[in-house]
């Protein structure tokens, strides 16, 4: 969700040419639609699974809400975050897509976090995005109880990534737009 967020500057040049389009309204534009989309789709597969499946699994609604609570408030806070940072630093974007690959794997979706030995417990617990997985799939997963997940290590470290890219943005979107 955070690479259209990322874009959206560069994406929405010629909105911002009209007066009454401001940086911040491409910005939230494009946040509100890419989290409602995700947001739908992420329901429509889960209870589209469900259903098909034929096992009448049931959900624990509350971490699955709140896991997709925290995956947009991450997105948003990284998607603005490098809205400005790859406007800035344009190399940055270049090594980012190639250091985010592995990201995927190390995010929890393959494998459990408890899975794994202390030493690779303990860096891997700095990554919030097993956070979110880990909390999801105890919604999913009746037999799951994530007792280490942190809710408010992510929280803390969205609000952080959305405030600095929010200042950051509000003081040089002018020049990155420009190109200067």
């Amino acid at each position: 969700m955070s690479g259209p967020i990322t874009t959206a500057l560069k994406f929405s040049r010629p909105l911002l040419k009209f007066p009454t389009v401001i940086w911040l309204d491409t910005v939230l534009a494009r946040f509100l639609l890419n989290a409602l989309t995700a947001t739908v789709v992420f329901f429509l597969l889960l209870f589209g699974i469900a259903s098909v499946s034929g096992h009448g699994l049931r959900f624990d609604l509350t971490p699955v809400l709140c896991a997709v609570g925290l995956s947009v408030m991450l997105g948003a806070g990284f998607g603005v975050f490098t809205c400005w940072l790859f406007m800035e630093l344009p190399i940055v974007a270049r090594l980012w897509g190639f250091a985010s690959r592995p990201l995927f794997i190390i995010s929890g979706v393959l494998f459990l976090y408890e899975d794994f030995p202390d030493d690779v417990q303990q860096v891997l617990w700095w990554n919030p995005l097993i956070h979110i997985t880990s909390l999801a799939k105890s919604g999913i997963f009746p037999k799951y109880d994530p007792t280490w997940v942190s809710p408010l290590f992510v929280v803390t470290l969205a609000l952080i990534l959305t405030v600095s890219g929010l200042f950051m943005l509000k003081q040089h979107h002018q020049r990155l737009l420009n190109g200067d």
